[in-house]
């Protein structure tokens, strides 16, 4: 896929994909807001991704972000509590799972 793909796109596609600051499930914005990138870091005036989460109670139950080149909204896994995983841990971030590829442009 070299020639559809180049390594500066993936580059592009990947660092849209990592929001500049950590966000929990439960940080994600109850209306639809443009939360800022990597790519931000390289292009200000790009808008992000729009995210959306439905609440029930103080728990997420559904959750939606949205590329601006991507023609639906791809869906966040959320698992409920007692036990769920939604926000996984790690060193530098939380690791949410989405359904499709975001697109920035």
């Amino acid at each position: 896929l070299f020639p559809y793909l180049t390594a500066q796109t993936v580059k592009g596609i990947l660092v849209y994909h990592v929001l500049a600051q950590r966000n929990f499930s439960v940080n994600l914005p109850a209306t639809t807001t443009n939360l800022t990138t990597l790519l931000n870091t390289v292009f200000a005036t790009h808008p992000g991704i729009a995210a959306t989460a439905t609440f029930t109670g103080p728990f997420v139950s559904a959750a939606t972000v949205k590329g601006v080149g991507n023609p639906s909204a791809a869906n966040v896994l959320i698992n409920p509590f007692p036990g769920g995983s939604s926000d996984q841990h790690y060193v530098n971030g939380v690791l949410h799972k989405i359904d499709q590829v975001l697109i920035p442009q």
